[in-house]
């Protein structure tokens, strides 16, 4: 089962570290494949220049993936380091599952580590868009708007209980490369 908790913002790498070593090396067997947060590649301009920076998507949520949930949620409230860092518990757990369609979507984000690197796209002499290269493949389905003086793609998608806009980023063709 692939489940949310909600950590203090800015804390999510802190967090996911610490669950690894504090709960899967209490037990002998491993009972989180993974703990991970999202995040992207975006181009921002500063200094009169675009520079590429790494951002969370949904901070401060993290994502584990275990199958031993009522387990885990018991030693995040005997380990006191790790129980100050999360934000709220209902219904006697800090876990909310996530729903098929938040799974597949959360799949099919980035590489191993769960960063979405940029995106390539041409913009053709007729002003037609064309994706190149790139994980905005994935997600043309939930294209919204493609901001191309901010280097921005918004792809928008039911997440977490709501609808969201999503910032992608991508690089132009004869412009950034």
């Amino acid at each position: 089962m692939w489940y949310t908790l909600q950590v203090k913002k800015g804390q999510e790498e802190y967090f996911c570290r610490m669950i690894q070593e504090k709960i899967n090396k209490k037990r002998k067997n491993t009972l989180i494949q993974e703990c991970f947060f999202l995040q992207r590649e975006r181009m921002k301009k500063f200094g009169g220049s675009f520079h590429k920076v790494q951002e969370i998507v949904f901070s401060p949520y993290i994502f584990v993936h275990t199958n031993q949930e009522k387990e885990v949620n018991q030693l995040l409230e005997q380990t006191p380091e790790l129980n100050e860092l999360l934000y709220s518990k209902r219904d006697n757990s800090y876990f909310t599952p996530l729903q098929k369609e938040e799974v597949d979507f959360i799949l099919r984000w980035g590489d191993e580590t769960h960063l979405l690197k940029l995106s390539v796209i041409r913009v053709n002499e007729d002003k037609t868009v064309e994706i190149i290269d790139g994980s905005l493949k994935n997600y043309k389905k939930e294209l919204v708007k493609l901001d191309l003086h901010r280097r921005t793609a918004i792809i928008q998608t039911q997440f977490l209980g709501e609808k969201r806009e999503i910032h992608l980023g991508f690089q132009i063709m004869g412009k950034d490369l």
